[in-house]
């Protein structure tokens, strides 16, 4: 029998929260003994999520509503802190959500446990300046879009392209097979 490995995983928004769960079950299939901790909504929760923080308490818009609940967000660093201190967490897995998720990482580097990003931060997009935290703190970046692939190998040795969780969903397949038949 396979030794139980404990996931801390993040997602902070509900498109995240959609994207951690069909993560989280996709890995569960290949992995049964896994075990997941972390920050999520309630379809996280439903795939088997041991919820600390609640999205719903997380997920804040404008530099306004940060400063606002700071407070908070130290709390939930801390606690976050807390539980790579005194559990024995195998992987991080954030999701998406870079202004809280980076400085995660860092967090997690400092106890040596390994990260994954899934849904890399749009650097292409908003640009670079992220980019020395990832090189420093991200063992494994997943991206879900190609040219993602090339933009971040120039600065990253493992980038995986894996393809958008939700344009593999048979919903959204079966419109755009109709538009190309017209």
């Amino acid at each position: 029998m396979e030794k139980q490995l404990n996931v801390f995983i993040v997602a902070g928004e509900s498109s995240g929260d959609i994207h951690a769960s069909l993560l989280m079950e996709e890995l569960r299939r290949n992995r049964p003994n896994l075990n997941f901790i972390g920050i999520g909504g309630s379809r996280m929760a439903k795939s088997g999520l041991e919820t600390i923080v609640d999205i719903s308490k997380i997920s804040v818009v404008g530099f306004a509503e940060v400063l606002k609940n700071l407070k908070f967000f130290k709390w939930v660093f801390n606690k976050c802190e807390e539980i790579f201190k005194t559990q024995k967490i195998d992987l991080l897995i954030c999701v998406d959500f870079p202004g809280f998720n980076l400085r995660l990482t860092k967090i997690a580097k400092k106890y040596k446990i390994p990260v994954c990003y899934y849904i890399a931060p749009q650097l292409w997009a908003w640009g670079q300046r992220r980019i020395k935290t990832i090189q420093k703190n991200v063992d494994l970046l997943l991206v879900v879009f190609p040219f993602e692939k090339d933009f971040f190998s120039k600065f990253l040795k493992n980038v995986e392209f894996v393809g958008h969780p939700l344009l593999d969903l048979p919903i959204f397949k079966e419109p755009f097979l109709n538009f190309e038949e017209r």
